[in-house]
Protein backbone atom coordinates (compact mmCIF):
# COMPACT_ATOMS: atom_id res chain seq x y z
CA UNK A 1 0.00 0.00 0.00
CA UNK A 2 1.71 3.35 -1.00
CA UNK A 3 2.80 5.69 1.82
CA UNK A 4 1.84 2.43 4.41
CA UNK A 5 3.96 2.39 7.60
CA UNK A 6 6.87 0.17 7.85
CA UNK A 7 5.17 -1.41 10.64
CA UNK A 8 2.55 -2.06 7.52
CA UNK A 9 -0.28 -0.30 9.62
CA UNK A 10 -2.25 2.52 8.59
CA UNK A 11 -0.11 5.65 6.72
CA UNK A 12 1.34 8.26 8.81
CA UNK A 13 -0.06 11.69 9.05
CA UNK A 14 3.51 13.48 9.32
CA UNK A 15 7.30 12.72 9.78
CA UNK A 16 9.95 14.13 12.00
CA UNK A 17 13.73 14.04 11.06
CA UNK A 18 16.46 14.86 13.34
CA UNK A 19 19.43 16.44 11.55
CA UNK A 20 22.42 18.02 12.85
CA UNK A 21 21.52 21.53 12.86
CA UNK A 22 24.98 22.44 10.05
CA UNK A 23 23.12 20.45 7.59
CA UNK A 24 19.65 22.10 8.54
CA UNK A 25 19.59 24.58 5.69
CA UNK A 26 20.52 21.68 2.83
CA UNK A 27 17.99 19.45 3.66
CA UNK A 28 15.43 22.45 3.75
CA UNK A 29 16.29 23.19 0.30
CA UNK A 30 15.50 19.80 -0.76
CA UNK A 31 12.43 19.33 1.30
CA UNK A 32 11.04 22.57 -0.79
CA UNK A 33 12.30 21.54 -4.33
CA UNK A 34 10.64 18.52 -3.50
CA UNK A 35 7.26 19.90 -3.19
CA UNK A 36 6.90 19.49 0.63
CA UNK A 37 7.95 22.49 1.62
CA UNK A 38 4.78 24.51 2.27
CA UNK A 39 3.65 20.86 4.72
CA UNK A 40 7.15 21.73 6.54
CA UNK A 41 8.20 22.83 9.99
CA UNK A 42 11.37 23.68 11.75
CA UNK A 43 11.59 22.89 15.37
CA UNK A 44 14.56 24.17 17.45
CA UNK A 45 14.92 22.98 21.18
CA UNK A 46 17.02 26.31 21.48
CA UNK A 47 13.46 28.31 21.04
CA UNK A 48 12.10 26.23 23.84
CA UNK A 49 10.63 22.62 24.55
CA UNK A 50 10.50 20.33 21.17
CA UNK A 51 6.67 18.68 22.83
CA UNK A 52 5.31 22.04 23.13
CA UNK A 53 6.06 23.18 19.49
CA UNK A 54 5.11 19.59 18.17
CA UNK A 55 1.57 20.17 20.25
CA UNK A 56 1.29 23.47 18.72
CA UNK A 57 1.43 21.26 15.16
CA UNK A 58 -1.34 19.00 16.37
CA UNK A 59 0.39 15.96 17.24
CA UNK A 60 0.85 15.16 21.40
CA UNK A 61 3.29 13.36 21.84
CA UNK A 62 4.00 10.19 24.14
CA UNK A 63 5.58 11.05 27.42
CA UNK A 64 9.70 10.51 27.06
CA UNK A 65 9.76 11.40 23.44
CA UNK A 66 11.01 14.85 24.12
CA UNK A 67 14.15 13.22 25.86
CA UNK A 68 14.92 12.44 22.37
CA UNK A 69 14.79 15.47 21.23
CA UNK A 70 16.61 17.65 23.81
CA UNK A 71 19.93 18.02 21.94
CA UNK A 72 20.93 21.70 21.41
CA UNK A 73 23.14 20.65 18.33
CA UNK A 74 20.14 19.21 16.32
CA UNK A 75 17.36 20.86 14.59
CA UNK A 76 14.05 18.94 13.29
CA UNK A 77 12.05 19.16 10.72
CA UNK A 78 8.11 17.96 10.39
CA UNK A 79 6.75 17.73 7.50
CA UNK A 80 2.98 16.85 7.48
CA UNK A 81 1.86 14.51 4.65
CA UNK A 82 -1.08 11.73 5.11
CA UNK A 83 -0.23 8.66 2.94
CA UNK A 84 3.44 10.04 2.06
CA UNK A 85 5.28 10.61 5.56
CA UNK A 86 7.09 7.56 4.77
CA UNK A 87 8.11 7.68 1.01
CA UNK A 88 9.76 11.40 2.52
CA UNK A 89 11.52 8.66 5.35
CA UNK A 90 13.94 8.06 2.34
CA UNK A 91 14.74 11.90 1.48
CA UNK A 92 15.21 12.43 5.26
CA UNK A 93 17.72 9.71 5.22
CA UNK A 94 19.40 10.72 2.11
CA UNK A 95 19.76 14.25 3.67
CA UNK A 96 21.41 13.34 6.93
CA UNK A 97 18.70 12.42 9.50
CA UNK A 98 20.26 10.68 12.34
CA UNK A 99 16.73 10.34 13.36
CA UNK A 100 13.72 9.70 11.77
CA UNK A 101 9.96 8.97 13.40
CA UNK A 102 6.23 8.65 11.72
CA UNK A 103 3.70 10.09 13.41
CA UNK A 104 0.44 8.65 14.13
CA UNK A 105 -2.54 10.83 15.46
CA UNK A 106 -4.57 8.41 17.40
CA UNK A 107 -7.89 10.18 16.99
CA UNK A 108 -9.13 13.63 15.56
CA UNK A 109 -8.30 15.95 18.35
CA UNK A 110 -11.04 18.75 19.21
CA UNK A 111 -9.68 21.87 20.68
CA UNK A 112 -5.88 20.60 20.87
CA UNK A 113 -3.52 18.36 19.43
CA UNK A 114 -4.18 14.56 18.72
CA UNK A 115 -2.64 11.82 21.23
CA UNK A 116 0.16 10.80 18.89
CA UNK A 117 1.69 7.72 18.06
CA UNK A 118 4.98 7.58 16.96
CA UNK A 119 7.36 5.09 15.01
CA UNK A 120 11.02 5.22 14.96
CA UNK A 121 11.86 4.31 11.57
CA UNK A 122 15.66 3.08 11.32
CA UNK A 123 17.74 5.02 8.82
CA UNK A 124 18.87 2.04 6.98
CA UNK A 125 15.41 1.29 6.19
CA UNK A 126 14.12 4.38 5.05
CA UNK A 127 17.03 4.20 2.17
CA UNK A 128 15.34 1.43 0.94
CA UNK A 129 12.60 1.68 -1.41
CA UNK A 130 8.90 1.59 0.52
CA UNK A 131 8.09 -2.34 -0.78
CA UNK A 132 11.19 -3.61 1.22
CA UNK A 133 10.66 -1.05 4.40
CA UNK A 134 7.45 -2.75 4.90
CA UNK A 135 8.58 -6.45 4.37
CA UNK A 136 12.14 -5.80 6.67
CA UNK A 137 9.63 -4.33 9.94
CA UNK A 138 7.40 -6.94 9.66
Amino acid sequence: MAGAAPSGGPPADAILGIFAREGLSAALVSIHRAGFGPNARVLDPTRGDVGGQLRRTGFAPPAGFVAVTSEKTDALILVTAPGRAASIGQTFAGLGAHQIYLLHRDAVGRGGPAPTTIEHLPTDVATQPLEEQIGASQ
